[in-house]
């Protein structure tokens, strides 16, 4: 079983930095070139089909990462997935943000840097180098967002109690005290020993109950 890790909208694996080489059988994905995909579903089936995700593998994400990793989970029936400061349908994401996603055309970098919670420091760097067209299709396709048919036990959520761009939604499983969107580059030991509890979880162990780190 390999474990995909998506990056955040305009991001790249570079996010993941250390300890996050100690998750066994790991792979931290850069998005392919953009070939003018218009929906979450349409970038889903791209991944799975370039990455060659498999029923067996396992899936994490931030962000836009995990919206696109749930997508994966519904369209392979994986048997567990992880978002990191990830939403489940679009009316998790700030309000304003999804009503500012018509404005990707003008402004793309600087939303996208907004969706990401980010402005500065070595996440901002990846973010000027993003693909504005990738950035503008992904901002109005988060904004249509209905989400996915997959079972809420399959799920595992962490997510940083400040987190401003998706508010900490009240089904979260592991929450991060005072962390906001970028959780997976602000406490990243926190959350590779999140998902090694998933990992485990999903291999046979009991579930474990909401929590706080």
């Amino acid at each position: 079983m390999t474990t995909f890790v998506l990056p955040g909208m305009g991001a790249t694996s570079e996010m993941y930095l250390e300890p996050w080489s100690k998750l066994q059988d790991a792979v931290f994905v850069d998005w392919p070139p953009y070939e003018g995909e218009s929906t979450l579903r349409d970038v889903a089936s791209r991944l799975i089909e370039v990455e060659r995700i498999s029923r067996g593998d396992f899936v994490v994400g931030s962000s836009l990462g995990g919206m696109l990793a749930l997508q994966i989970a519904a369209l392979l029936n994986l048997r567990q997935v992880v978002l990191i400061g990830s939403a489940r349908k679009a009316s998790e994401v700030n309000v304003f943000l999804r009503l500012a996603a018509p404005l990707a055309p003008l402004t793309p970098l600087g939303l996208s840097q907004v969706l990401g919670g980010v402005s500065s420091g070595n996440i901002g760097r990846m973010f000027q180098q993003a693909d504005p067209d990738f950035v503008v299709a992904m901002s109005l396709a988060v904004a249509q967002w209905e989400g996915v048919g997959f079972p809420r036990e399959c799920i595992t959520r962490i997510h940083g109690s400040r987190d401003l761009t998706i508010p900490c939604p009240d089904d979260v499983d592991v929450v991060i005290k005072g962390g906001g969107h970028l959780v997976a580059y602000s406490h990243p030991s926190e959350c590779v020993s999140a998902i090694e509890q998933a990992l485990r979880n999903a291999s046979g162990g009991a579930s474990s109950d909401s929590q706080f780190v």
